[in-house]
């Protein structure tokens, strides 16, 4: 039963139900836990919420309603076999809840906040109060919710509306902690040892014979009344007190025989009731003695602080409280059998995210939980060992160590199906562990403790840390380089594989407990008193940054960029940066479990902690949808759009090459084509949260191909036909260019790959090619080279060839290369020949 308590299949919803089958609990549509933009966490663990849960009401033997923290509600109507998850409307914590009617119950909790739940639909009322509500009850014709101060609300219209009780603060200022009820009589309790007794018609107060906090209540009939609370100091006992006339006097019962606060009890029969306390206890009262129980479920110890108790009969009794747990018993809380479907009395103290489907956990006395569908199913491992453990780090999907107390290492190499032992060769303490790959890991512990492994850990080498420090986590960034934080505000860094271990200057001396690299310059630590340190030169250099939070940071991790990166630790708390620490906000999640451990695996997350709460970090896909244009020039801009960029800009590459963005949202980004790339490249957006898929693009490589003509004589003007590749011509735009010794005199554009250049050749300009090419803009295409040569302009023949002397006579010469033209060439015969004219024919 233990595995499958941990099986469970989640689908996307509003209400959450869990089914409980002989094979396996299958968890449809979980609600949203806590958001970050379109992205948010959702529990996985315990389900359908993991938040105390401080009281409830049994309609039968099968149906109980519960309520608790952040104004969480829950049901089941077959004896815990399903579980409803109720959307109350309101995240203040709810503190009691009484029946009405066969469909309606009401609920009270801080801020004054008063419920009506009518067949599982809840709504607010208005209580006209801001006091904190403790407990709610009715007579016959009166409702009370009574709270803080000694406040008392009340409605006399079965809920619907609510003002102050006449003698509300005035009959006491002590909080008022619980209520009970029985026909027109009503008892409240609280602090100092109140007692106070409406008798239908006003309220007084009794002398209760203690002045311990009183924190339950229970009226068996119209004179039997039985209160409990804490302990006092003589004995150290919880106290309990009782009375069988109506509260006239108040009698101490005998002792309670547990040090553990009181913070139910039903009184069901004559001097017989049972309670539950603190610490996994649960008593039962029969013939003027209490016998404490300690819950246990599935033959381990259950140590969750147990708030709410109520017997259906002598076959069902129900309790429920911290971490979400719901235990039942058909022995009046002698023996307890679990009812949540979900595990709630362990601590998971790591977590090791390999990818989307893979992670891996550990927790106390040899806990080991492994998940290959991305936390849809949870199953229980068998570790072999009872020795708590307090990390776990996954090589692959596949492999992965845990370590633990009393040295204890486990390695897997099958998903978990075996654990097998190796050996450390030391007895202190591991806190944490850090693979490379399924051969090389690193594990380290108390009193500066380091080990190495190279070889699977068949062997593990000792490493000298140079510190008597206890060393509470270790983050590797390949075989040679790692990071150890420790008490004191130690931080060691290698280079080396572990050869040598180097000291460096965090700036603090506050206990470290975590540690995360992104690369080998990236790196965050975390600690003691909300302390957030980085690094961004490999450890050089330290800074802290502020975190916002003195609580105890415990663990930190990062991704799917450089720039984001979480932490988590105690009191519920989860911090997250997208710019790179310069600013950490609060993550709002609906819990104030100490929360262990965190692991990122690109844009998947899963957040560990105490109660066995599992978080997992649902995101919306960052979807690219289009690109325009779908190919271009290096510096051109692309508009992108899709949907799950988020608003906070992450980065764009092609080609693995991170682009420049000029504008971001959610929906669409504008960025430029960056340089170093060409042909076809993929298109990939990371934003904060995820990582998109991608699209392709043509790295536009813009040339000159040809020209037409291809040569021209010196001192010719004429027309050449320009034609490029990927080129971007536009009229008053372009430029064209023919090199020295050729002026262009124009460039007319046909389209954006053909221009027309009119050019001119100086009659001095050097004879031989030229480069050709179109400037537009920012635009320098790839020259067509020696696409032009300047020919060199000659006489080929003339006719006749020869002249008598006195001869007059006309001479036909031709050139190569020329550029003859009437009025301006003259012909040139040499000494003794004078050339009356020169006529050009062409």
């Amino acid at each position: 039963m233990k595995t499958n308590a941990w099986q469970r299949i989640i689908a996307t919803a509003t209400a959450l139900i869990i089914v409980v089958t002989s094979l396996s609990i299958v968890v449809a549509p979980v609600a949203q836990a806590a958001e970050c933009g379109s992205c948010y966490f959702t529990w996985q663990n315990p389900l359908p919420h993991g938040s105390i849960l401080y009281a409830h009401i049994n309609r039968s033997a099968v149906s109980v309603r519960g309520v608790g923290q952040f104004g969480y509600a829950c049901s089941t109507s077959d004896g815990g076999s399903t579980w409803t998850d109720e959307s109350t409307g309101v995240s203040t914590h709810l503190r009691d809840i009484w029946t009405l009617n066969s469909s309606t119950d009401l609920a009270c909790g801080e801020q004054g906040t008063i419920l009506k739940c009518v067949n599982g639909v809840w709504s607010k009322l208005t209580s006209l109060t801001a006091a904190n509500l403790y407990g709610i009850g009715g007579t016959s014709s009166i409702i009370f919710a009574v709270g803080a101060g000694g406040v008392i609300q009340r409605s006399v219209d079965s809920g619907t509306t609510w003002a102050p009780d006449p003698q509300s603060q005035t009959i006491t200022t002590n909080d008022l902690l619980a209520i009970t009820t029985y026909q027109t009589n009503a008892w409240a309790v609280g602090n100092n040892g109140t007692i106070i007794r409406f008798n239908g018609e006003v309220w007084s107060t009794q002398t209760s014979g203690t002045t311990n906090n009183l924190h339950a209540v229970s009226a068996r009939d119209a004179s039997n009344v039985l209160a409990a609370g804490e302990k006092g100091t003589n004995p150290q006992w919880a106290t309990a007190v009782v009375t069988s006339n109506k509260g006239t006097t108040w009698t101490a019962t005998t002792a309670t025989n547990t040090a553990e606060t009181i913070n139910g009890v039903h009184y069901y029969s004559a001097a017989k009731a049972v309670a539950c306390a603190n610490n996994g206890i649960t008593l039962t009262w029969s013939g003027g003695v209490w016998t404490p129980h300690t819950v246990t479920i599935g033959g381990e110890t259950c140590t969750n602080d147990v708030y709410s108790i109520v017997s259906q009969n002598a076959n069902s009794t129900w309790a429920l409280g911290e971490g979400g747990l719901r235990i039942k018993s058909g022995d009046l809380g002698v023996t307890w059998t679990d009812a949540s479907a979900s595990i709630t009395h362990k601590h998971i103290y790591g977590v090791s995210r390999y990818d989307q489907n893979n992670s891996f956990g550990v927790g106390d006395t040899g806990c080991i939980i492994h998940t290959s569908d991305g936390g849809v199913n949870w199953s229980l491992q068998t570790s072999g060992v009872s020795s708590d453990l307090y990390s776990v780090s996954a090589a692959d999907a596949s492999t992965a160590w845990a370590v633990g107390a009393s040295g204890v290492i486990l390695k897997t190499t099958n998903a978990g199906v075996n654990w097998d032992a190796q050996t450390s060769n030391i007895s202190n303490m591991l806190t944490g562990v850090s693979a490379v790959n399924a051969n090389i890991a690193w594990a380290v512990g108390y009193g500066g403790v380091i080990r190495y492994t190279t070889n699977g850990g068949t062997n593990w080498a000792t490493q000298t840390s140079g510190i008597s420090n206890n060393i509470n986590g270790v983050c590797k960034v390949d075989a040679n380089t790692a990071w150890v934080v420790a008490d004191g505000g130690i931080i060691l860094k290698t280079t080396d594989g572990g050869t040598n271990w180097s000291a460096q200057t965090s700036g603090t001396t506050s206990d470290l407990k975590g540690i995360y690299a992104y690369d080998s310059n990236i790196v965050w630590a975390v600690g003691a008193g909300g302390v957030i340190l980085k690094t961004i030169n490999g450890g050089t250099n330290w800074s802290a940054q502020a975190s916002g939070t003195t609580s105890k940071l415990n663990s930190i991790s990062g991704g799917p960029i450089s720039t984001v990166a979480w932490a988590v630790g105690d009191t519920g708390t989860i911090l997250r940066t997208s710019d790179g620490g310069a600013t950490w906000r609060t993550v709002y999640v609906e819990t104030t479990n100490n929360l262990r451990s965190i692991s990122v695996a690109g844009s998947y997350c899963h957040v560990v902690g105490e109660w066995a709460a599992i978080l997992d970090w649902h995101f919306v896909p960052a979807v690219l949808s289009t690109r325009n244009p779908t190919s271009g020039q290096i510096g051109a801009v692309v508009s992108l759009t899709g949907t799950g960029f988020h608003s906070t800009a992450g980065n764009v590459t092609f080609g693995g090459v991170v682009a420049t963005t000029t504008s971001w949202s959610d929906t669409a980004i504008d960025v430029v084509v960056p340089n170093g790339i060409s042909g076809i490249v993929d298109i990939v957006v990371a934003s904060t949260c995820a990582v998109s898929n991608s699209l392709t693009f043509t790295v536009m490589d813009p040339r000159i191909t040809s020209v037409l003509p291809i040569s021209g004589a010196q001192g010719q003007t004429m027309n050449v036909a320009i034609v490029g590749t990927d080129t971007s011509f536009a009229n008053g735009v372009s430029v064209a260019s023919f090199g020295a010794g050729i002026t262009v005199n124009s460039t007319t554009v046909t389209d954006a790959t053909h221009a027309t250049a009119n050019i001119t050749i100086a009659a001095g300009a050097a004879v031989g090619t030229r480069d050709v090419n179109v400037v537009t803009g920012g635009e320098t295409p790839d020259p067509l080279l020696a696409g032009f040569t300047v020919r060199d302009a000659k006489i080929a023949s003339v006719l006749p060839i020869s002249g008598a002397q006195g001869q007059t006579m006309n001479v036909a010469i031709v050139g190569t290369d020329t550029s003859f033209a009437n009025g301006v060439s003259v012909a040139n015969f040499g000494a003794g020949i004078t050339v009356n004219s020169t006529t050009v024919t062409d």
